[in-house]
């Protein structure tokens, strides 16, 4: 199993002590190495020869949850490299 797959298949458990309104968890529900390989890297050997990083990521956010679908969907914000913000 890849890195990626044992990242996202981590058990992460509620935090014992919580105030009762929310919950707090031991991992971060979203964190840089949860983003995809292939959004950060062109992987084609043509168009990217040295395997330069095409979109550096500084930090994410949790941003927040919506209903789309009738699924959740967490929301990320992402800060690049060059400061700039993506959700």
């Amino acid at each position: 199993m890849g890195n990626h797959q044992r990242l996202i298949n981590k058990p992460n458990h509620a935090d014992t002590q919580n105030s009762g309104l929310i919950s707090r968890y031991k991992h971060p529900i979203i964190s840089i190495e949860h983003i995809l390989i292939n959004w950060r890297y062109d992987l084609n050997a043509k168009s990217n020869p040295f395997g330069l990083e095409r979109i550096g990521v500084y930090a994410a956010f949790n941003a927040g949850t919506i209903i789309w679908n009738e699924k959740y969907t967490l929301v990320i914000k992402i800060e690049g490299s060059d400061r700039r913000f993506h959700f």
